[in-house]
This record gives structure tokens, sequence and C-alpha cells, in this order.
């Protein structure tokens, strides 16, 4: 898999941050500019398959991951993703949105081929607070 595309908006040090990412990408700059906080980012989408909630939990719960600049309880996460392998090869589409609503709580998730609308066939996951 290979991830094309970030869009990041109040989450860690990234109040409202497109990033775009090619074969090999190099990570430079000063300090506390947020080159961990990408790298917390991109284990959290790995996360994604198996406990989002887990990997919230290792890095220090949600209100460390929720940007800290204004009350904002929601942060979320829109990537283009480039399958290379398997049965679903191309473009998709996976959005996670995630509050702290009393701890942490998904607010919407997403997965889709990247060309589909919400209700036709190229969506995979929907996940709106707890319906699936």
């Amino acid at each position: 898999m290979f991830i094309k595309r970030l869009n990041l908006k109040n989450l860690l040090s990234f109040k409202d941050s497109a990033i775009e990412l090619g074969q090999l990408n190099v990570l430079i700059g000063p300090n506390a500019v947020g080159k961990s906080n990408l790298i917390e980012v991109i284990g959290l989408l790995q996360a994604a398959p198996v406990s989002i909630a887990a990997a919230i939990l290792r890095g220090g719960g949600v209100r460390q991951w929720l940007w800290l600049g204004d009350s904002s309880p929601t942060a979320s996460v829109n990537s283009e993703l480039i399958l290379t392998r398997g049965r679903q090869v191309g473009p998709l589409l996976y959005t996670l949105e995630f509050a702290d609503l009393n701890g942490f709580a998904i607010v919407h998730e997403r997965l889709a081929k990247a060309a589909s609308d919400p209700g036709s066939d190229g969506v995979f996951l929907f996940r709106s607070g707890d319906g699936v």
C-alpha cells in the first residue's frame, strides 16, 4: 500500500494541513514542527484495521491526539491510498473522524474506492457513530 495524500484537521500539531507523499519521503526540519506527529498519524492509519482505540490509548489518550489550539473536540484524517497488491488494486479513500466525547469515540469512518459515490458499491466500510 502506498499513501499518496493526507489531509489532517485538528490532529496533534496539525490544525489544517495537506501533505502529499511520494515513493520516498524524507522528513527534515527543526524541532517541534510535526515530523514525529506525522509518523504517529501514519501509525494510527496502520492500526485502523485492527484497533484504532488501542493506538489512541498508546499515544496517551484521545486528548493527546486532538489539536490544542482551540476547543474543537473533533479531529479528522482523510487519506488517499493506492493498493498495489491483492484483489482490490487501485486508489482508495479512507476517512476517520474521531472526538473526545467523555472518552474516545469514532464519529465517522469510511473506506471506499476513490471514484465512488457514498451510496455506490465502491464503499467497503461506512461507520457513523455506533452504526456500521
